[in-house]
C-alpha cells in the first residue's frame, strides 16, 4: 500500500512512544479519574482501507479514553467495530469493556454532494454508562428561512466583504447545522465522593470538531 509505515516502522514508532508517552500527548490518569476526548478519524469505515499498523496505533491512541466522541463514521461500521476489538485488547482487564453508539447518517442533502458520515461514542464500561437517551439534534427549517429572509441585507454584505468567494465568507449570525449533531446521555462512574455524574455529550462535526458536554448546569466544550 502506497504512502503507509511498514512494520518496521510501526514498531519504531511505538517503541518512542511507549518511551515517554506524555511527551506526545497521552493524558495522565489520575486515582478515581474519568478521561473524555473527541476524535475526528477521517473516514472511519472499511477495515481494510487501513493496515494492521495503522489500527494497532489507533486502538492504544483511543484506550486511553473512558468516553470518546468520534467523527467522520461512514456507513460501513466494520471500522467501528474492528476499532472497539482493538481498543477492548488494549485493556488488559476482565472486568472492563467497551460499547458503541452512532447516530444516522448526515451531512449530505437531496441533489447536493458531500460527506455523509455518522457521529458515535465509544465508552468503557463500567466507568461509563450510557442512559435512556439518544437522538440526534433537529432543527426547525421554517425559522431557518425566515432568519435568511430577515437577514438578507446582512448577509448580502457579508458575502460583498469576502469579494463573493464563499470560502472566505462568514455569515453576521448562526444559520444552521450542516451535519446535525448527535446526543446522548451517560453516567460516569468516579471514586470520587462527587460522583456518578450524568452527562448529556454532544457530538458536532463543525469547522473543528467538538465534543459538548453539559455537566452541572455548565456546557463544556473538549476540542
Amino acid at each position: 500500500m502506497a504512502n503507509r509505515f511498514e512494520p518496521d516502522e510501526w514498531r519504531q514508532i511505538n517503541e518512542t512512544l511507549s518511551g515517554d508517552p506524555a511527551r506526545y500527548g497521552f493524558p495522565q490518569r489520575t486515582d478515581g479519574s474519568v478521561l473524555v476526548g473527541s476524535f475526528n478519524i477521517r473516514k472511519l469505515g472499511d477495515p481494510e482501507n487501513r493496515t494492521d499498523g495503522d489500527w494497532e496505533f489507533l486502538a492504544r491512541v483511543c484506550a486511553q479514553f473512558d468516553l470518546l466522541a468520534i467523527q467522520e463514521v461512514m456507513s460501513d461500521l466494520g471500522g467501528l467495530r474492528r476499532l472497539r476489538e482493538g481498543i477492548a485488547a488494549c485493556v488488559d482487564s476482565s472486568s472492563e469493556g467497551f460499547a458503541a453508539v452512532v447516530s444516522d447518517e448526515t451531512g449530505a442533502f437531496a441533489g447536493e454532494r458531500g460527506l455523509r458520515e455518522r457521529l458515535g461514542f465509544i465508552y468503557r464500561w463500567p466507568a461509563v454508562e450510557r442512559m435512556e437517551i439518544a437522538s440526534d439534534l433537529t432543527y426547525d427549517r421554517s425559522k431557518t428561512i425566515a432568519t435568511l429572509v430577515d437577514n438578507s441585507d446582512d448577509m448580502i454584505e457579508a458575502l460583498r466583504d469576502a469579494g463573493g468567494d464563499a470560502g472566505e465568507f462568514h455569515p453576521p449570525f448562526f444559520v444552521t447545522f450542516a451535519r446535525q449533531p448527535h446526543a446522548v446521555a451517560f453516567r460516569i462512574h468516579t471514586e470520587m465522593a462527587q460522583g456518578p455524574y450524568e452527562i448529556m455529550a454532544v457530538n458536532a462535526h463543525l469547522i473543528w470538531p467538538f465534543a459538548f458536554l453539559w455537566v452541572e448546569g455548565g456546557l463544556r466544550v473538549l476540542g
